[in-house]
């Protein structure tokens, strides 16, 4: 009887977990209803901006590899580079702070990764064209408000399988990005308006507040 009542509990708490995710006519809602599972590198640039959209720290985070390493445009005059804490510090900052409101998120690239010379163990996808836009609510200095924007800037995303170089698990992690930024030749003044401002994702990151662990 008490074996009974408990698988009852579980199946009811499960099924209350789920309605969280379903409207009111049953569709599924929510974050879990758009993330795709990590078995290949291109649903983890999915989940990416799955989770810049919501705005979902720990779906961002899970996408990261134990050792994993950001590296700036050298022209941002950040550090050279920071690491898992430091990139989920930023993130959350940015996720959380009210300087900023909606984020939207569009990454462009060819879902068959490359090889790496030299790590078999890892691959690359080269994100050719980034549109990442950031909106600032209105302020003293910017009544009407204004949108940070990344716009045609490359980024490379490097996998491997495990969340550490020693685990033998099939789902993917990011273990290193590279932000090109404005070195790769990206739309920088093209279009502005005093309402946007072009800018690099590393510079929209670092702008929340200083990292703390490179």
């Amino acid at each position: 009887m008490l074996k009974r009542v408990a698988v009852f509990l579980v199946v009811l708490l499960a099924a209350t977990g789920c309605s969280d995710d379903k409207d009111q006519n049953g569709d599924c809602t929510g974050i879990q209803c758009e993330l795709l599972p990590p078995t290949s590198e291109a649903n983890l640039l999915h989940n990416l901006e799955v989770a810049y959209e919501y705005q979902d720290i720990d779906a961002f985070a899970d996408l990261l590899a134990d050792d994993f390493r950001f590296y700036s445009d050298v022209d941002d005059q950040l550090p050279v580079f920071w690491n898992r804490d430091g990139e989920v510090e930023q993130t959350e900052c940015l996720f959380d702070s009210p300087e900023y409101a909606d984020i939207r998120v569009n990454l462009t690239f060819f879902p068959t990764p490359e090889t790496v010379t030299g790590s078999p163990e890892l691959s690359l996808i080269h994100v050719q064209d980034t549109l990442l836009e950031v909106d600032v609510p209105p302020s003293s200095e910017e009544p009407d408000g204004m949108t940070l924007r990344v716009d045609g800037q490359i980024q490379k995303f490097y996998f491997r399988k495990g969340r550490t170089p020693d685990d033998v698990s099939e789902r993917y992690y990011i273990v290193e990005w590279r932000d090109l930024g404005f070195g790769a030749g990206a739309i920088q003044n093209a279009g502005s308006t005093p309402l946007v401002e072009n800018t690099t994702w590393g510079e929209i990151k670092s702008s929340c507040s200083t990292p703390v662990s490179f």
